[in-house]
């Protein structure tokens, strides 16, 4: 029945929309990044947005796999690995700028300075892969860790702003 194969679905559903989530979020930094390159491009700058698309690239497939190999060591371990090259790649990106636009003060330049908690889901991500291989479970529960720690890190810092505004 339809309900059954919807029923069935719901794991691969939610880890296409977890997917989505860390896709919008590492394009939301990518937009922020371009924004701040004026005049001529950072050194390797191209060399490393090249590397960075290939594993925007791998996404879907890492997404199917880990989907497909749910309770595996090597499904977790994959899309692991590819969420955070991509994370690592941005925080390179992200370097390069800030070393190019030093004295830069601009709205712009102070986005990508504001932009480094971008980083702490990719980290994470890297972190887990030894203990997707202890357990998938175990990945997953350090998952949920960096999830806990963004939403803490997020409140704390609307709360230091709010307090700074006022």
């Amino acid at each position: 029945t339809a309900s059954h194969d919807l029923t069935k679905a719901l794991p691969e559903l939610g880890v296409f929309a977890w997917s989505f989530f860390l896709g919008l979020r590492f394009w939301v930094l990518h937009v922020r990044l371009f924004g701040a390159v004026k005049g001529t491009v950072p050194e390797d700058f191209a060399d490393t947005n090249g590397i960075l698309l290939f594993f925007v690239a791998l996404l879907p497939f890492s997404t199917k796999f880990f989907s497909e190999h749910f309770h595996e060591a090597w499904g977790a371990a994959v899309y692991a690995i590819v969420i955070s090259m991509i994370g690592l790649m941005q925080a390179r990106l992200r370097t390069r700028i800030l070393r190019h636009v030093d004295n830069d003060h601009s709205e712009a330049v102070q986005a990508v300075r504001d932009a480094w908690p971008y980083i702490i889901i990719p980290s994470f991500m890297a972190l887990s892969i030894p203990f997707a291989f202890l357990s998938s479970a175990v990945a997953y529960s350090v998952w949920g860790l960096f999830v806990a720690v963004n939403i803490v890190r997020s409140l704390i810092m609307r709360a230091q702003t709010r307090t700074t505004a006022n």
